[in-house]
C-alpha cells in the first residue's frame, strides 16, 4: 500500500476551500472588503496548500489537529459578518505559526547554500504574512490594508518562482530536453537567473507597500517578469513530452506574466488589483493545481498518465484570470471553482486507499 506524509491531505481540504470560497464571497456570505477577501484566499487556501508541501515532517494527529485549527478559522471567516472575530484570526495564526515550525523553518535551518537558506526564509515569511495582514486590516485602516496586501502578494509571488522553479527544472532536465545532461544540468538549475528572480522580488515586497517607493517596487516587478521569462525560455518548455511536465510549464509563464503586468501598472500609477489578479489567479492558482495533482502521483509512485483532466483544470484557472482581469467577476468564479473541484476530484480519488506515514 502507498505510503504519504499525512500533510498530503493538507490539499484536499484546501482544493475544496478553493472551489467554494469565491462562491461564498460572491453570494456575500462571508467579508466582503476586498482586503478580507484577499486574506481569505491567502490564508485559507495558499497557505493550505503550501503547508502541505512543506509540513511532511508532522505526524498524523499534530496535522489532523491543524487543519481542525484551519477549518474553524473557516467558519469563522465567513460566519463573522463585516470581520472575522478574533478567535477565528488566532486559529489562522497558529495554523501559521505550526506550518513554521513544522516545515519552513526547518527548510531554512537545514540549508547549505545561502540560496536555499533564502528560500526558506521566504517561506517563513509568507507564513507570518496572514497574520500581519490581518492585523493591518483590523487595526490600520484602509491604506495599510492595501500596502500589506501589496506586501504579502509579492512574498507569495517570491514563493511561486521559487518552489516553482526549483519543481520545473530537475522536471525538464529528467527529460533530457535538448539532451542536457551532466555539466549542462547547471544551465538548466540558472542559478543566477533564479537569484536575479528573487532579489527583484524581495525588494519589490519591500518597496511596494510605501507610496513613495512604489514605483520602485514596479520596476522590480517587471524586472522579475522579465527574468522569469528569460529563465523560461532557457529552459525550451515547448519541448515537454510528458503532459505534467508541460502542464507545469505553462503554469509557471503566468507568473512571467503576471509580474510584468502588476509592475507595469505600479509604474504608470493604476490601481494594480486587475492585473495583480492575473498573479493570484493565473500564476498561483495554475501552479498550485499543478504541483498539488503532480506532487500527490509522485508521493504515490504514480505515472504520468491521465493528466488530461489538470489540463482541464489548468485551462479553467487561466480563463478565470483573464476572465478576472477583465472584471468580469461572476463568469471568473465559475472557471475557477471548476478547476478546483477537477482537482479536489482527482486528489480525492489518488490518495484514497493510501496509507499515512
Amino acid at each position: 500500500m502507498a505510503r504519504l506524509p499525512p500533510a498530503t491531505l493538507l490539499f484536499l481540504p484546501a482544493a475544496a476551500w478553493g472551489g467554494a470560497a469565491i462562491p461564498l464571497w460572491a453570494g456575500g456570505l462571508c467579508p466582503e472588503a476586498p482586503g478580507w477577501h484577499a486574506y481569505g484566499m491567502l490564508q485559507g487556501y495558499a497557505l493550505a496548500v503550501v503547508a502541505g508541501f512543506l509540513a511532511t515532517r508532522a505526524g498524523r494527529g499534530e496535522t489532523l489537529g491543524a487543519l481542525a485549527g484551519w477549518l474553524a478559522a473557516r467558519i469563522g471567516l465567513c460566519l463573522g459578518g463585516a470581520s472575522p472575530p478574533a478567535w477565528a484570526l488566532a486559529a489562522d495564526a497558529a495554523f501559521a505559526l505550526w506550518v513554521v515550525a513544522r516545515g519552513a523553518w526547518p527548510l531554512a535551518a537545514g540549508a547549505k547554500r545561502a540560496r536555499n537558506r533564502l528560500l526558506g526564509l521566504g517561506a517563513v515569511a509568507v507564513c507570518l504574512s496572514g497574520p500581519a495582514l490581518a492585523a493591518a486590516l483590523a487595526f490600520g485602516g484602509a491604506g495599510a490594508g492595501t500596502a500589506a496586501v501589496r506586501a504579502v502578494l509579492a512574498a507569495y509571488a517570491f514563493l511561486l518562482a521559487g518552489m516553482g522553479g526549483r519543481a520545473l527544472a530537475p522536471a525538464l532536465a529528467g527529460e533530457r530536453i535538448g539532451g542536457m545532461s551532466g555539466p549542462a544540468l547547471r544551465n538548466v538549475v540558472q542559478p543566477r537567473l533564479e537569484a536575479g528572480v528573487l532579489a527583484a522580488l524581495a525588494a519589490a515586497t519591500a518597496l511596494l507597500p510605501w507610496p513613495a517607493t512604489r514605483p520602485a517596487g514596479g520596476a522590480a516587478l517587471v524586472a522579475a517578469g522579465l527574468l522569469t521569462a528569460a529563465r523560461l525560455a532557457r529552459w525550451r518548455p515547448w519541448r515537454a513530452r510528458r503532459a505534467p511536465v508541460a502542464a507545469l510549464a505553462a503554469a509557471y509563464a503566468w507568473l512571467a506574466v503576471a509580474l510584468a503586468a502588476w509592475g507595469a501598472a505600479e509604474l504608470a500609477g493604476l490601481v494594480p488589483w486587475a492585473a495583480a489578479h492575473l498573479l493570484t489567479v493565473g500564476a498561483l492558482g495554475g501552479l498550485t493545481v499543478v504541483m498539488m495533482a503532480r506532487t500527490v502521483s509522485l508521493r504515490l509512485g504514480a505515472g504520468p498518465e491521465g493528466f488530461g483532466d489538470m489540463a482541464v483544470a489548468l485551462a479553467a484557472v487561466s480563463v478565470a484570470a483573464l476572465l478576472r482581469a477583465a472584471g468580469l467577476e461572476m463568469a471568473a468564479a465559475a472557471f475557477w471553482s471548476g478547476g478546483q473541484l477537477l482537482l479536489l476530484r482527482r486528489l480525492a480519488h489518488a490518495v484514497r486507499g493510501a496509507a499515512l506515514r
